[in-house]
């Protein structure tokens, strides 16, 4: 895995678990061509909503619109 923090700041087993994953699912993404970005919006985001998967960031419509907590 690619690091960008620099040395002296360390990750959680849990956060290189989750680098990992979105590693791996950025890479998917990229061999089958679903224009999904990582980089570009720093957070996973799809330039064309007709391919197969979809992931945009949360834009609020209104000023008391919250997103949405899981």
């Amino acid at each position: 895995m690619k690091s960008i923090l620099k040395d002296t700041e360390k990750l959680s087993n849990g956060d290189k678990n989750r680098c990992e994953v979105m590693n791996y699912l950025n890479r998917l993404c990229k061999k089958y061509k679903l224009t999904v970005s990582l980089d570009t919006f720093n957070g996973f985001r799809t330039f064309n909503p007709k391919k197969p998967v979809n992931f945009w960031l949360y834009e609020p419509q209104h000023p008391d619109d919250k997103a949405p907590i899981g």
